[in-house]
């Protein structure tokens, strides 16, 4: 049994440009083509006798790829050891094609636990969050743009110079009252004013009784009372008069900061 396949032609004359002719100067004509039984429609280019050519196939252009540089690695890394109370410096070699550096710090010697801690455009860095008394392991790493990288480097440990041992400081040692007559004052304060720490350590002040005859105060031997409390006036505490001898007594402060390198004042 035969089948009917019936095929539309519905010319549309364009103007268009004379490359499009397939004739000297004769008017182009874009033909559209539907078949009626697949519903699909045809393009393309022809003359006044209806004759078809295809349309001209898509230019793409594709670029060539870009060549990644190979980083080399670099060599020589060295981390200051108590050179700097204020930072930790870390120095290298420059590694082959690197135009930056990424620089990774843990405290302890474990590439894995080491975190990024900032960059470098040159072969030093100034690691100013180092904390005192602690040491750290450096790796240091060498990029170009934002494509190449090269391998981590060995590490390398380094630390702040704790600060120079510094005693802090006493203004005075005051009483209140300075003298007692036995049986009318239960307490006496004692207060010590003007304490500093040349580190800006956190300070703690003693207080201690001479009880064993010799001047100035021996913490072996000198009776200690308690640590003095900290208020707006200065470290205070009170002693209680019923205990205190008859008599001139004789009170000592001591202040010492959180540094165990630091004497006492």
């Amino acid at each position: 049994m035969s089948q009917n396949h019936t095929v539309q032609a519905r010319p549309r004359r364009l103007t268009a440009s004379a490359s499009l002719l397939r004739k000297p100067l004769q008017l182009a004509i874009a033909t559209w083509v539907e078949d009626l039984e697949d519903r699909k429609l045809f393009a393309g280019y022809g003359d006044d006798n209806h004759r078809l050519s295809p349309p001209p196939p898509p230019v793409i252009n594709i670029a060539p790829p870009i060549a990644l540089v190979q980083v080399g690695t670099l060599t020589n890394v060295s981390a200051s050891d108590g050179s700097f109370t204020d930072k930790v410096r870390v120095t290298w070699t420059a590694a082959a094609n690197a135009d930056h550096y990424r620089i990774y710090r843990s405290t302890q010697n474990n590439l894995s636990s080491a975190r990024s801690i900032g960059g470098s455009d040159g072969t030093t860095y100034d690691d100013n969050s180092a904390a005192r008394g602690t040491t750290y392991y450096y790796w240091v790493q060498g990029l170009r743009g934002s494509r190449s990288t090269g391998p981590l480097s060995q590490s390398d440990a380094g630390s702040r110079a704790l600060p120079t041992p510094v005693a802090p400081t006493i203004g005075s040692l005051l009483t209140d009252p300075t003298s007692v007559i036995a049986g009318n004052y239960r307490f006496v304060t004692l207060r010590v004013d003007g304490v500093k720490d040349p580190n800006g350590l956190p300070v703690s002040v003693s207080f201690y009784q001479e009880t064993n005859g010799i001047p100035g105060l021996q913490v072996g031997s000198d009776t200690k009372i308690q640590n003095g409390n900290f208020g707006d006036n200065g470290f205070r505490t009170y002693v209680q008069t019923k205990n205190l001898p008859i008599g001139i007594n004789t009170f000592y402060a001591q202040a010492t900061d959180t540094s165990p390198n630091d004497p006492p004042s």
